[in-house]
């Protein structure tokens, strides 16, 4: 009788300390846009040709090295966009303000004045820069050892 109401014990406390944890997670907001908390969806993919009027290394997520971020004003319509490149160690090419570029990504953010692109794929110069997979995947994540990973020349 002795270990039936241990057990029973043992199951009470798991479902509180279960309930109490569900709760927390519940209480605890999620990260807005801004806060740079967000993903890649394969979903919001677009295509965008422009200009690079500025670039800058900021730090996207908490705790990780900085990334290379690109302000784009778009051809055709003028529209302004920031687009998460990679992380800096990922990038041997230097990129210059007034360049060309051409890029697919996953539109995280729209507003009036500026819209914020998580990058896939980049061409300037003729070079191709794959950046992540078709699915979104980084082809960074491997670590250092991938820089710059596959990149095309031409197309």
């Amino acid at each position: 009788m002795r270990g039936l109401k241990r057990r029973l014990l043992s199951w009470r406390r798991l479902l509180v300390a279960s309930g109490l944890l569900l709760l927390v997670w519940q209480l605890v907001p999620a990260p807005q846009v801004g806060q740079r908390r967000h993903f890649y969806n394969v979903d919001k993919e677009i295509t965008l040709k422009g200009k690079i009027i500025e670039i800058k290394m900021e730090t996207c997520y908490p705790g990780q090295p900085k990334f290379l971020v690109l302000y784009i004003e778009e051809e055709k319509t003028g529209r302004k966009f920031i687009v998460e490149v990679s992380p800096i160690w990922f990038f041997e090419r230097n990129f210059h303000q007034g360049e060309s570029i051409e890029l697919k990504g996953s539109l995280v953010n729209e507003s009036d004045k500026s819209s914020y692109v998580i990058a896939r794929e980049m061409r300037c110069q003729g070079e191709l820069f794959i950046l992540r997979d078709k699915h979104g995947f980084p082809t960074w994540r491997g670590g250092r050892q991938y820089r710059m990973g596959r990149r095309k020349k031409g197309h």
